[in-house]
């Protein structure tokens, strides 16, 4: 997905090299990231996103949603070789944020994300969707509804926010970045630098799979579910993050 740049379009090319040795006097062209959005998405992605996009991006909506100054647009990312014009693009991520008008007159946010698998991945494209809208009597809190289809099939897995779910501030006080990193990958999610927490592995039907306690750098395997979408859910000191994965 791709649009002719004008005044709500917005482009970023990050050009990517490798230094040969500690020196930094050579270097060697590896690839060019291009991020395209429209003004009001492009806005919120202040610096190449994290190696999580989807979650980056939910985290700065969330953010943005308390100060009432949402916009709807799309998002693209994709990584191209601009040594060499006729070279494939690979596209990395795609959204789309929708505004609609929920309970009480508030604006509910509605973010369908795809992001790409690599041309060696086994794994298919990952469509989701994700609704925020405010709660509570004095809209301080945030509800992150994880739905498998537009609109349907919304599963049970709800996080109300308050203080500090998948990174996201969503109160007007400031609020501590975690101390820990949750890294999924194939043999397991890898959580790092936590001190003793909670988890939980949730389906994308709202079923609890997996929950324990964990402490310091842990890999907790995964090889035992089935193939689908999960949430990793983990609270520690107060905190809560979820990190969406697929196995």
């Amino acid at each position: 997905m791709r649009w002719m740049l004008n005044e709500n379009v917005k482009r970023l090319d990050v050009h990517k090299y490798e230094y040969k040795d500690s020196q930094k006097k050579d270097s060697t062209y590896q690839r060019s990231t291009a991020i395209q959005a429209t003004s009001g998405l492009f806005s919120l992605m202040q610096s190449m996103p994290s190696r999580n996009i989807a979650q980056s991006l939910v985290t700065r909506v969330a953010n943005q949603m308390l100060a009432d100054n949402l916009q709807a647009g799309q998002l693209s990312i994709w990584h191209y070789n601009k040594e060499n014009a006729s070279a494939a693009v690979q596209q990395v991520f795609d959204a789309s944020m929708d505004l609609v008008i929920g309970k009480h007159g508030l604006t509910d946010v509605v973010i369908k994300m795809t992001e790409y698998a690599d041309d060696d991945d086994e794994k298919k494209n990952d469509i989701s969707f994700v609704k925020l809208s405010f709660t509570g009597e004095k809209r301080d809190k945030i509800k992150v509804e994880y739905i498998l289809d537009d609109e349907k099939n919304k599963a049970s897995v709800i996080a109300y926010v308050s203080s500090n779910v998948l990174s996201a501030v969503t109160s007007n006080e400031q609020i501590a970045t975690p101390s820990w990193s949750i890294i999924p990958s194939r043999e397991g999610i890898r959580v790092r630098n936590i001190e003793k927490a909670a988890y939980q592995v949730i389906s994308m039907t709202g079923a609890t799979v997996s929950s324990g306690t964990i402490a310091g750098d842990v890999v907790i395997p995964i090889s035992s579910l089935a193939k689908g979408k999960y949430i990793f859910v983990v609270n520690a000191n107060g905190m809560q993050q979820a990190v969406k994965f697929i196995h």
